[in-house]
C-alpha cells in the first residue's frame, strides 16, 4: 500500500505543478494580446491627427561643415551658393559621401496652426545641432573645433518649436564616422501631447513584450528546478527570453523613461543584442550531431568572445559602440546562414518538438534579417515588428517546453507504475522461492535425517553387539561407516542452515560473546588436546545478533585454524575484538599461525565457515553484518582469518 501512495503523491505535485505553469503562461500570454491589441487599435489616433505633418521629404543636404560668423551663427544656415546644396527625399546617407563625416541638411518648416509644437526625431546618427533661422534650438552630442564628436547613443527627440515657426528654415549639423550620417527613421512636427502619445504607443508593445519575456523566463527557470534532466534546456530558454526582453526595451523608446542616460541604455541594449546568439545556438547544438555539433560550438563560442571584448571596449572608451554593430551584424548574418545550413542537414531525422523549434528558428532568423536590412538603409525604413517576433519565438520554446515537460511526467508516471509493478512481482517471486526453499528445507530434515539417524544407530547397535568377535579390519570399516555418517550430518546441517539465511534467519538478541566462545571451544576441545593448540582470547563485548550463527562462526575458523596447521607447529590461536569504523559496531578477528590456504580454496573455506554459505549470504544472515573476510595472517601467508561485525548497543539499550 505504501508503494502505491508515492506515485500518487508524485503524480499530484508533477500535476499541480505544470497546472500552474501552464496556468501561468496562458493567461500572461492572454494580457499580453490583450495589451497589444488594445495599443493597436488606440494607436492610430495619434498618427492621423491632421496637424501632423511628416517631413520626408523636401530637403536638402551640403557635404562638409559651415563656418561660424562672431556672434556664433553658422554662415551656411542662410547661404544659397548655387550648387552648393543639393535636393534628397529624406536626410539621411546622401551620396557621394566618400569619407567624410560632416553633412547639412536643410528644409523649410510646413506653415500651420499650433498651440505646442514640436520637431520629433526617431533617431540621429551620430551628433547634431538644430537651427532655426540660424539660433541653436536643439543639440545632441557636442562638437569640438573641428566639427567632431563621439557617439552619445540613439534616443529619440523631442524639439521645441516657436508658435511662428512655418515658413522658417530648419537647418541641422551632422557628424557621423560610422556607416550611416544623417537623421534615421521619422522626422515630424507634431503637438506635443500628439507626440507624446505617439512615443507612448509606439513603446508600449515592446514594454509588454519585455514584462512576458520576463515572464516566460521565469517560467523557464521554473521548469528547470522541476525538470532537472531538462534543466540545460529550460535554463537556456530562459536565458535567451531574458535577453530578448532586455534588448526590446532598451532598444524602444520607453527606455528614456527608465534611463536616463542614452549611452547607458544603448550599451545595455548592444550587450543584449550580442548575447543573443548564444543561447540560439546552444539550443541548435543539443538538436544536432555528427559535425554540425562542432560548427554550432563555433558559433556560440565566438559571438560569446565577440560580445564580451565589444562591451568591454565600449565601457572603456577603446571603441565606439556605433562601429561595433555593422561588425556584429555581418558576423550574425554568416552565423544565421551557417546554422540554417548546418540544421538542414539533420532536420529531416529529428522528432517533431524539434523540427517545430528549429522552424522557429529559421522564422525568428528571418525576422533578424529584416531587421539588419532596415537599420543599414538596404530596405526601407519601418517599425520592425521583432518584438513581436521575439514574443512568438519565446513563446513557442516555452510551449514546446511544456510539451516536452508534460510528455516527460507521463513517462515517468508510466515507468514509476511499472517499476512498482516489477517490485511487486519481484517480491512475490521472492517470498515464493522463500516458501520452496523453507519447504526443500522441511523434506531434507525428515526425509534425510530420520534415515540417516538410523544408520548411525544400526552401526552403533552393530559395533556394541558384535564388535567382540568382528575382526580389526571390520571395527575400521565400521568407524569409516560412522564417519561418513556424520559428515553426511553436517553436510544436512550446512544444507539447512544456508535455508534458514537465505530466508529471514533468527530474531537478533543480546549475545554473550564470550560465553558463546567457551562453547564452540567447548565442542573443539578432543581436537585441540589431540594437536596441543595453545588459545589466547580477548575479553569480548556482548553484541547483538544470532548465537547459533556466531557459534557456528567461531567453531569453523577455530577448526580451520586446526585443521590447516603448519606441520611439526602447534597452532596458536588470537581472538580479539576492536571497534568498527562504525558508531556502535565491533569488529570480531581470529588470527592463527597455520600454514594458511591456497587461494583456489578460499571459497570453499570461506563456505565452510559459515556451515555451507557463501559471503553474500552471510551478510543477510548476520544483517549485513558479515563485513569483511582476511585470509592472510600477520606475516603475510594466507591463513584462515574471519573478520565478522555484530553491532555493540549501548548500554541503556542492552
Amino acid at each position: 500500500m505504501a508503494r502505491s501512495v508515492v506515485p500518487s503523491i508524485a503524480h499530484g505535485r508533477f500535476r499541480r505543478i505544470r497546472c500552474a505553469v501552464s496556468g501561468g503562461v496562458t493567461s500572461a500570454l492572454a494580457l499580453g494580446l490583450v495589451l497589444v491589441l488594445l495599443v493597436a487599435i488606440g494607436g492610430g489616433d495619434a498618427l492621423a491627427n491632421e496637424k501632423t505633418r511628416d517631413l520626408d521629404t523636401g530637403w536638402e543636404y551640403r557635404w562638409g561643415d559651415s563656418a561660424f560668423n562672431g556672434k556664433g551663427t553658422p554662415v551656411w544656415a542662410f547661404e544659397d551658393a548655387a550648387g552648393s546644396w543639393h535636393d534628397i527625399r529624406f536626410p539621411s546617407n546622401p551620396p557621394g559621401r566618400e569619407g567624410r563625416s560632416n553633412v547639412w541638411y536643410r528644409i523649410t518648416l510646413p506653415d500651420g496652426e499650433w498651440r505646442d509644437p514640436v520637431l520629433y526625431v526617431f533617431s540621429i546618427d551620430l551628433i547634431a545641432e538644430f537651427y532655426l533661422e540660424g539660433r541653436l534650438i536643439y543639440r545632441h552630442g557636442q562638437f569640438d573645433g573641428e566639427g567632431q564628436g563621439t557617439f552619445e547613443g540613439w534616443p529619440w527627440h523631442m524639439i521645441d518649436l516657436p508658435p511662428d515657426f512655418g515658413g522658417k528654415r530648419l537647418s541641422v549639423r551632422v557628424w557621423s564616422d560610422s556607416y550611416d550620417i544623417g537623421l534615421w527613421g521619422e522626422v515630424k512636427v507634431m503637438e506635443r501631447l500628439d507626440l507624446l502619445r505617439h512615443v507612448a504607443d509606439g513603446a508600449m508593445v515592446p514594454v509588454v513584450v519585455s514584462a512576458l519575456s520576463l515572464v516566460l523566463a521565469i517560467v523557464a527557470g521554473a521548469l528547470a528546478l522541476v525538470q532537472p534532466l531538462m534543466a540545460r534546456i529550460h535554463g537556456l530558454i530562459g536565458i535567451f527570453t531574458l535577453l530578448a526582453g532586455v534588448m526590446v526595451l532598451a532598444q524602444s523608446q520607453a527606455s528614456q523613461f527608465l534611463i536616463h542616460d542614452a549611452m547607458v541604455s544603448s550599451q545595455i541594449g548592444a550587450a543584449a543584442y550580442f548575447l543573443l546568439p548564444v543561447p540560439m545556438a546552444l539550443l541548435l547544438h543539443g538538436m544536432c550531431w555528427g559535425r554540425a555539433v562542432q560548427v554550432v560550438d563555433w558559433v556560440w563560442r565566438g559571438h560569446l568572445a565577440y560580445a564580451v571584448g565589444a562591451i568591454g571596449a565600449s565601457v572603456a572608451g577603446l571603441a565606439a559602440l556605433s562601429d561595433l554593430y555593422p561588425v556584429f551584424d555581418g558576423l550574425l548574418t554568416v552565423s544565421l546562414i551557417i546554422l540554417v545550413l548546418a540544421g538542414a542537414r539533420w532536420i529531416a531525422e529529428a522528432d517533431r518538438v524539434e523540427q517545430v523549434t528549429f522552424a522557429g528558428f529559421v522564422v525568428f532568423g528571418g525576422f533578424l534579417m529584416i531587421d539588419m536590412g532596415v537599420a543599414h538603409g538596404v530596405l526601407p525604413w519601418t517599425r520592425m515588428p521583432l518584438a513581436l517576433g521575439l514574443l512568438a519565438f519565446s513563446a513557442m520554446l516555452i510551449g514546446l517546453s511544456l510539451v516536452t515537460f508534460a510528455r516527460t511526467h507521463r513517462a515517468l508516471r508510466h515507468l514509476t507504475v511499472t517499476l512498482d509493478q516489477k517490485v511487486r512481482d519481484r517480491t512475490r517471486d521472492l517470498e515464493h522461492s522463500n516458501a520452496e526453499l523453507q519447504q526443500f528445507a522441511s523434506v531434507i530434515s525428515h526425509d534425510l535425517q530420520a534415515p540417516l539417524r538410523l544408520i548411525s544407530g544400526n552401526l552403533s547397535l552393530l559395533s556394541r553387539r558384535y564388535g567382540a568377535t568382528l575382526t580389526e579390519e571390520g571395527r575400521a570399516e565400521i568407524a569409516e561407516a560412522k564417519a561418513a555418517a556424520r559428515r553426511m550430518a553436517g553436510m544436512i546441517q550446512g544444507v539447512l542452515d544456508y535455508a534458514r539465511i537465505e530466508s529471514q534467519g533468527a530474531a537478533f538478541d543480546r549475545v554473550e560473546t564470550g560465553a558463546v566462545l567457551q562453547d564452540a571451544l567447548a565442542d573443539l576441545s578432543a581436537d585441540r588436546e589431540r594437536v596441543g593448540t595453545t588459545i589466547k582470547a580477548d575479553p569480548l563485548p556482548p553484541l547483538r545478533g544470532d548465537r547459533t550463527q556466531i557459534r557456528r562462526l567461531f567453531q569453523n575458523l577455530v577448526g580451520n585454524a586446526l585443521k590447516y596447521r603448519r606441520e611439526g607447529a602447534p597452532p596458536h590461536v588470537r581472538i580479539s575484538a576492536r571497534p568498527s569504523d562504525r558508531d556502535g559496531w565491533v569488529v570480531l578477528s581470529v588470527a592463527d599461525n597455520g600454514r594458511g590456504i591456497s587461494p583456489e580454496d578460499w571459497p570453499d573455506a570461506l563456505s565452510s565457515c559459515c556451515g555451507g554459505c557463501r559471503r553474500p549470504a552471510m551478510a543477510r544472515c548476520q544483517g549485513r553484518r558479515a563485513r569483511a573476510w582476511d585470509c592472510r595472517s600477520a606475516s603475510g601467508s594466507p591463513s584462515a582469518t574471519g573478520a565478522p561485525c555484530g553491532w555493540n548497543p549501548p548500554p541503556a539499550a542492552a
